[in-house]
């Protein structure tokens, strides 16, 4: 029997120790959580930190004394320098310690591309001297806004901050302007383990990830996906679609990029992830790390679209065997992976999760987020509440499951949040954060002018709605995939609002003045109905957003209302 030895005990690394079973591998787990998902599913445990990785070789060193140990092996964590590094030093299949060190370390990793004359972007390590004043004056250590200024004139703008050893898309970021750079730099530096930040040149054209398996000095290609990325300045995934669209020369250009970067940074038997771009410049290479993938490509999506159980396949090339039997396709479909998101605040009431499980073409559901639970919107590829993947015969029709079960999920927010409130009114969303962008000249001006309420009365109905004509012509999708027009048409089913037309005399904003101001004697002056409000929390966040601004209204105190909604409000496009 083999026994193997696997780091991480998450939800990417299940996979693994499916697959040890199945071939009646002993699998060994190692984690300083006791508690992961993946846990039960292993035939040892053994609490050690993984960045630890001289607690790790003990650990690995007392199973090859007592009973034998065969490999060493993950998939989806930052910690494949410390499966080289155990691998390396017991005599286990795998690569370099060195090696791995420079598929980790991107700083590492650039400069071995430089070198190689691999296609990849210009940039320039950051360490924390040189950030907060005490760096050598020459680098820029004690004026940061030169540093900036030198970062941008060397890189052009925008650049892109990053650690140099975390994964996920943790502490990244784009840069727009110089006066950005600082905050940016010290969040990377929050989130690496070195105390090193790298700033890079902005790589423009669409982003494709690619797995591959390396035996024997052969590298063999086992995926390609295009990713969808959004939410500058941030780089969030809000899913991939396998197989890639990109074909021909373009995409043999890609894995020959792909491919150059692996063979540069010594990976000789082992795996490689990478993320590559193609865009105006031809195919450039993002990032290589010496593991396959997470972000459920490796052992789910590229699996349901091709039939080959890739983490099987990469297990058995840490164990010396060889993996080429397990690759060749069995099937031929397309999957579709798609994260569910939230705006911030606290999830009052979650569904919908349950029933995606049974829609047509669902293949695998995961629920991230729970009721009573606070959200974020994302700010990198590990504050998502859920994820659902899809399969389809055809492209369109994976994509349109996933949108659909994207949809089946509700996160309903807890009324008058402040930091709900904070995100849909206050200025420091950015609009590329918005559900909606609209394209309309006069929709614009129209939005412009609305303000948040119209009459004058300190009430607000949940019932009446000021309408903004043109808004069913835009044909902008949202992160649920739907158009503002079907998301008004699914907030009308679920609300019973009414939208009043702007020149019905009773719902004008002069009309609602009039009638405040000048009250009919003893008559009860009318609610006021919500106008710019409304629309602003509707096209900041979406259906999410338009019900919590209908459900603060019916549920808080007025002083609430004006104290989170009212005295934030400015128009949205004014």
């Amino acid at each position: 029997m083999c026994s193997i030895m696997i780091l991480g005990v998450g939800v990417m690394q299940q996979p693994a120790y499916r697959a040890a079973r199945r071939n009646g591998w002993r699998s060994i787990a190692v984690d300083r959580d006791p508690n992961g998902p993946a846990v039960a599913l292993a035939d040892e445990f053994v609490q050690v930190d993984l960045a630890d990785p001289e607690g790790v070789l003990r650990a690995a060193e007392r199973y090859y004394n007592d009973g034998g140990l065969d490999g060493v092996f993950t998939a989806g964590t930052d910690f494949s320098s410390t499966v080289a590094y155990v691998a390396e030093r017991l005599g286990l299949p795998g690569i370099p310690y060195e090696t791995a060190v420079r598929a980790t370390d991107k700083a590492r990793m650039r400069e071995c591309f430089r070198r190689a004359g691999v296609p990849s972007p210009r940039f320039e390590v950051v360490g924390r001297g040189d950030t907060d004043g005490s760096g050598p004056a020459q680098h820029g250590g004690r004026r940061p806004e030169r540093r900036a200024e030198r970062l941008a004139d060397k890189l052009g703008l925008p650049f892109v901050v990053k650690p140099v050893d975390n994964m996920g898309a943790r502490g990244v970021r784009m840069v727009e302007h110089p006066d950005q750079a600082q905050a940016a730099l010290e969040a990377a530096l929050q989130h690496s383990r070195s105390g090193r930040a790298i700033a890079e040149e902005l790589i423009r054209g669409r982003e494709y990830s690619i797995d591959a398996l390396v035996y024997d000095g052969e590298v063999r290609i086992t995926g390609v996906a295009d990713r969808h990325i959004r939410f500058a300045p941030y780089f969030i995934e809000m899913g991939h679609t396998i197989p890639t669209e990109l074909n021909g020369e373009a995409l043999a250009e890609l894995i020959d990029a792909f491919t150059r970067g692996v063979r540069a940074l010594g990976i000789t038997h082992g795996a490689g992830k990478g993320d590559v771009f193609f865009g105006p410049k031809g195919a450039m290479v993002g990032e290589i790390a010496a593991r396959l993938s997470g972000g459920y490509m490796s052992g789910w999506t590229y699996p349901l679209c091709s039939g080959v159980e890739l983490t099987e396949a990469g297990m058995r090339v840490a164990l010396g065997l060889d993996p080429r039997p397990l690759l060749e396709p069995t099937v031929e479909r397309v999957t579709a992976e798609r994260a569910v998101i939230s705006l911030p605040g606290r999830a009052r009431r979650v569904e919908g999760f349950d029933g995606v499980r049974r829609l047509e073409g669902v293949a695998e559901v995961f629920q991230r987020t729970r009721s009573g639970e606070r959200v974020l919107f994302p700010r990198n590829n590990v504050e998502k509440c859920g994820n659902v993947i899809t399969v389809g015969d055809t492209r369109v029709e994976a994509v349109r499951r996933a949108a659909s079960a994207i949809r089946a999920v509700t996160i309903e927010l807890q009324p008058g949040d402040p930091e709900t409130a904070a995100f849909l009114f206050g200025p420091e969303t950015p609009a590329a954060h918005h559900a909606f962008t609209l394209e309309g000249y006069a929709l614009k001006q129209r939005l412009a002018e609305l303000p948040a309420v119209i009459g004058g009365a300190e009430r607000l109905t949940a019932r009446r709605v000021l309408s903004l004509p043109g808004i069913e012509h835009e044909r902008g999708r949202d992160w649920r995939g739907q158009t503002p027009a079907e998301t008004l048409a699914e907030l009308q089913r679920l609300c019973g609002i009414e939208f009043i037309d702007p020149d019905d005399t009773a719902g004008s904003p002069a009309a609602g003045r009039s009638a405040a101001a000048h009250p009919a004697a003893g008559t009860a002056q009318p609610d006021s109905t919500p106008a710019g409000a409304f629309w602003r929390a509707f096209i900041v966040g979406g259906l999410q957003g338009a019900r919590y601004l209908i459900d603060t209204i019916k549920e808080c105190e007025y002083e609430t209302i004006k104290q989170e909604i009212l005295s934030r409000y400015r128009p949205l496009l004014g």
